[in-house]
């Protein structure tokens, strides 16, 4: 796998450190990082996702975790993980999730822990891990891949 560069490092530690902002868009970082229309090229090209679907993966990853941890209402985790609204966050979840929060919910706590196995750590799971480039759409993530 290649090596992220520089730039790209620095672009992803800024969103693990700015996630739960719903002030962090593209082109914050893009800002903060420099590079100019540049970086969006290169973190496309070494992550296989753009940085806004990088920062809506690993939100909705965080999400996740809180949904299945958590008896928190699905509203204030949409709020906490920087989205401005809970129907917005709702939709966002299902189409990457393939279900929706309240449903990822049952599943997950229906599973009893030795069962909960962790894998796909390589997408943003606020790693500095890289992922071959991809050619095609990022595949559909099931509960069970995060």
């Amino acid at each position: 796998m290649p090596m992220l560069s520089c730039q790209t490092q620095r672009a992803i530690h800024y969103i693990d450190t700015h996630l739960f902002s719903e002030t962090l868009t593209a082109t914050a970082v893009e800002q903060h990082v420099g590079g100019g229309p540049h970086l969006r090229t290169y973190f496309r090209h070494e992550t296989g996702y753009t940085i806004g679907r990088w920062i809506e993966r690993a939100r909705l990853r965080h999400a996740s975790e809180q949904l299945a941890s958590s008896e928190r209402s699905v509203a204030e985790i949409a709020f906490e993980v920087g989205y401005a609204s809970h129907e917005v966050f709702c939709r966002a979840f299902k189409r990457v999730m393939g279900v929706s929060p309240t449903e990822h919910r049952q599943k997950r706590q229906a599973k009893p822990s030795s069962e909960m196995v962790k894998t796909r750590v390589t997408e943003p799971a606020i790693l500095y891990a890289t992922r071959a480039p991809s050619t095609s759409a990022p595949e559909r993530l099931t509960p069970h891949q995060i």
